[in-house]
């Protein structure tokens, strides 16, 4: 289990704050779970990236394929991660 994962759902909502106001500068898969959390469009979640400076959603890599999948679905984290784990990729 990776550090920080059985933090309290205040603690969550504080660093999604601290990303927001930019003073905590987050990685690949938090701004994808927070895309998914928010239940943001495609659109909208490339902007996301795009303004955290980050490459764009390739459809041609198997494991963002499945990502822009949920994101296209509206699923939530937890269903993105049984996907990519039933696949076998790194889960979010």
């Amino acid at each position: 289990m990776k550090k920080g994962r059985n933090r309290p759902c205040w603690k969550l909502g504080e660093y999604v704050y601290q990303v927001f106001r930019g003073i905590k500068n987050p990685g690949r898969d938090v701004v994808l779970c927070i895309a998914l959390t928010m239940k943001l469009d495609l659109k909208e979640a490339r902007y996301l990236r795009r303004v955290g400076h980050m490459a764009c959603l390739d459809a041609r890599n198997r494991r963002d394929s499945m990502v822009m999948f949920g994101i296209v679905q509206g699923t939530s984290v937890a269903e993105v991660n049984d996907i990519l784990y039933e696949f076998g990729e790194d889960c979010l």
